[in-house]
């Protein structure tokens, strides 16, 4: 288990993630503080503030398509396996009403760095969690409502499944 250590600047971003989530501090006076101060930190330096930020994400986009946007924005970006696993957790949660703008999603990200190192042929332990929420969230994909971005990955990964990380993946959690 990963444990980051507590500071005052990281508990604040946690307290702001936490007031974020309550209807009544997104409609108060101190709305638009705050919500552009957990903008700032989907970017910042530290990954406990980005993952703090993370989890609000969908909070922070008044309509889906704004959110789904920057879910894909932010999964481009991050760097750190467990901040991409919860921006994975936080796309997964589009999946039953949205599928094929997910597919979609899920098929540009992929294509991108870190994700071909993180899904390809070495791949470090530290990675394992955004592997498996990746790969998770492509098998629903490609079974429950066959999207073709989905489906395709699915079938590369299991025509070559111990060549690449995510085959290896898909084989253990099916």
């Amino acid at each position: 288990m990963m444990s980051w250590s507590s500071t005052p600047r990281r508990d604040a971003g946690a307290g702001l993630a936490l007031l974020w989530s309550t209807p009544e501090w997104r409609s108060s006076a101190h709305a638009d503080r705050i919500q552009a101060r957990l903008r700032l930190m989907l970017s910042d330096d530290d990954e406990v503030q980005r993952l703090h930020a993370a989890d609000v994400i969908p909070l922070l986009e008044p309509d889906r398509s704004g959110a789904l946007a920057l879910i894909d924005e932010r999964l481009r970006a991050e760097r750190h396996p467990h901040v991409a696993a919860a921006l994975v957790t936080k796309l997964n949660a589009f999946r039953f009403d949205h599928a094929d703008e997910v597919d979609q999603i899920v098929a540009d990200v992929l294509g991108c760095e870190p994700w071909v190192t993180v899904l390809g042929p070495d791949v470090s332990d530290g990675d394992q969690d955004v592997t498996d929420s990746m790969v998770r969230l492509v098998l629903w994909l490609a079974i429950r409502p066959q999207t073709a971005n989905a489906v395709a990955l699915v079938q590369a990964w299991f025509n070559e499944p111990v060549d690449r990380e995510a085959g290896r993946r898909c084989i253990w959690l099916v």
